[in-house]
């Protein structure tokens, strides 16, 4: 019986080094760590990415074993110089937006993966991100336009999920999200209550976020979209705000 515990012991620390390497080896590769730079600390790593130490060193390992990094001892884990992000790697091609269903497609997508984000970020975030969370709810008119200030928002919620998918993802459909909210606040600038209305559903889903309730973030990512979509569907938001 003992040693069936340690296999499935073992067997969880392993799926969770590989999904920690494939993370690490994205924050390279995506440049986001340079070559050269120097890591994070094991502590440091284990609070972003939410694991053991033991979990943090076995991906270090496969790193190390792939030749993505180099470990000297008492100065930490680097980048190794000769690292050549693969930014010209091809990226997924999302399709345009050329009708009203393409529109209504995308933003089904985006309660979906947004929600999630959501999710994980209730669960995973740390006290930086959750600060810049607030500061980018508090400052929604701040940017150039709301509609940026906007996508900022959404952008902070997947960055504060700690898994560079989502961020990604999010900084790849830009234009997508910029095309979607220019229409929104077009519509909605002339309801004296929008942007108001859109600031209480950001703070509520910071709220949830901060809570650590993961149902809670995204039950609020997807209401606040549902809402913004029933707008871009039928000229009208629910009185509710959902």
């Amino acid at each position: 019986m003992a040693i069936q515990e340690e296999s499935r012991a073992a067997g969880r620390h392993q799926s969770l080094s590989s999904v920690v390497y494939n993370e690490m080896r994205a924050l390279i590769m995506q440049g986001k760590w340079t070559p050269s730079s120097r890591l994070p600390s094991e502590a440091e790593l284990c609070k972003q990415f939410n694991v053991s130490r033991p979990v943090v060193r076995q991906a270090l390992a496969a790193l190390r074993d792939d030749g993505l990094v180099l470990s000297r001892q008492g100065s930490g884990s680097f980048v190794q110089p000769g690292v050549v992000p693969t930014a010209s790697e091809p990226q997924v091609q999302f399709p345009p937006l050329t009708s009203v269903a393409d529109l209504e497609s995308f933003l089904n997508f985006r309660e979906g993966i947004e929600g999630e984000a959501a999710a994980i970020a209730a669960r995973r975030h740390t006290e930086p991100q959750l600060q810049t969370l607030r500061e980018v709810a508090a400052h929604l008119g701040a940017s150039s336009s709301l509609a940026e200030g906007d996508y900022e928002f959404h952008r902070a919620v997947a960055a504060a999920s700690g898994n560079p998918f989502y961020l990604n993802s999010l900084e790849s459909l830009r234009s997508h999200i910029m095309f979607g909210l220019g229409i929104t606040w077009t519509f909605g600038a002339g309801q004296g209550d929008f942007q108001q209305t859109v600031q209480t559903h950001h703070g509520a889903l910071v709220e949830a976020i901060a809570a650590r309730d993961a149902g809670a973030a995204r039950d609020a990512m997807r209401r606040h979209l549902q809402w913004e979509r029933a707008k871009l569907m039928t000229g009208q938001f629910p009185e509710d705000g959902l």
